[in-house]
């Protein structure tokens, strides 16, 4: 049996040492802080997403990471560019199907991509994972999410269908390779206030996907942003919020150590 807490100490270090390039065609809401949380974390961001120099910077990268948080004219061909050619690398793929269920047009892509790929990792919220799961499902929103739906049969049936490890953030976050079945019980509710954290949190996992597979990178990416908000969220003062729970975030982030991470993660390997 893997010990994954062990495993994301070493996975951290590990990460830290590679300095890996991580091409990022995502949320250009979210881009800026996905940008500065991978050079937190000890990675190097290309935020590169024209059809016509997606496969060159692919190239260049230890991970690509597709977050369809907004869709443009030719985003989708990009995408499907990137990935095919990381693909022939054999560089991973993590896939953030932002909103998948609010759209026609999100639910395709998010659809389309890990049909047409070979993807590592699929990171998103309940409703989100739920709208791949199910045609007949649509959110409310980008944000919703229902916590009576069978998450954890809906996760494990996507990471068979797709032959990835799907993660899926909320209270309880589940990670699934459609076999085992994990448990993280970190974080704090501060964090789905802060706009990109979830963006942030799969760019973090793009990250660890250089360096270690895809179960032990879902792992340790999230638990990274989830001890991270419990340590921001401790230093707030009297008089400071979301605004300053941003900023200690970020620090977390780049201070954080292997140490640190081992000692406060929480995971429950709920099925082996």
């Amino acid at each position: 049996m893997t010990n994954y807490t062990t495993a994301i100490g070493e996975a951290l270090a590990a990460l830290r040492r590679k300095k890996p390039i991580v091409h990022n065609i995502t949320n250009y809401v979210t881009a800026h802080e996905c940008a500065n949380v991978l050079l937190a974390i000890g990675g190097s961001p290309i935020m590169a997403s024209h059809p016509g120099e997606v496969q060159e910077i692919t190239t260049l990268s230890q991970s690509l990471v597709l977050n369809i948080g907004t869709i443009e004219e030719g985003t989708a061909t990009s995408m499907l560019l990137a990935g095919k050619q990381a693909n022939t690398l054999q560089i991973p793929i993590v896939i953030d199907p932002v909103g998948a269920g609010a759209t026609l047009l999100r639910r395709r892509v998010a659809t389309h991509l890990p049909s047409q790929l070979e993807v590592a990792i699929i990171r998103g919220n309940a409703s989100e994972i739920m709208a791949l799961y199910e045609i007949s499902y649509t959110a409310g929103g980008v944000d919703a999410t229902d916590e009576s739906l069978p998450i954890t049969q809906a996760a494990t049936t996507i990471a068979k269908k797709y032959n990835s490890v799907v993660a899926v953030t909320g209270a309880v976050d589940i990670i699934t390779d459609g076999t085992i079945v994990v448990e993280l019980h970190n974080g704090v509710d501060l964090l789905p206030m802060l706009t990109g954290t979830g963006c942030m949190t799969t760019a973090i996992v793009g990250a660890f996907a250089s360096v270690v597979s895809p179960m032990t990178a879902a792992i340790a990416g999230i638990t990274t942003m989830s001890v991270a908000g419990e340590i921001a969220y401790s230093k707030l003062q009297h008089g400071e919020w979301i605004g300053s729970f941003g900023r200690y975030l970020h620090d977390a982030i780049g201070l954080m150590t292997p140490e640190m991470l081992v000692e406060k993660a929480r995971i429950v390997v709920v099925k082996e």
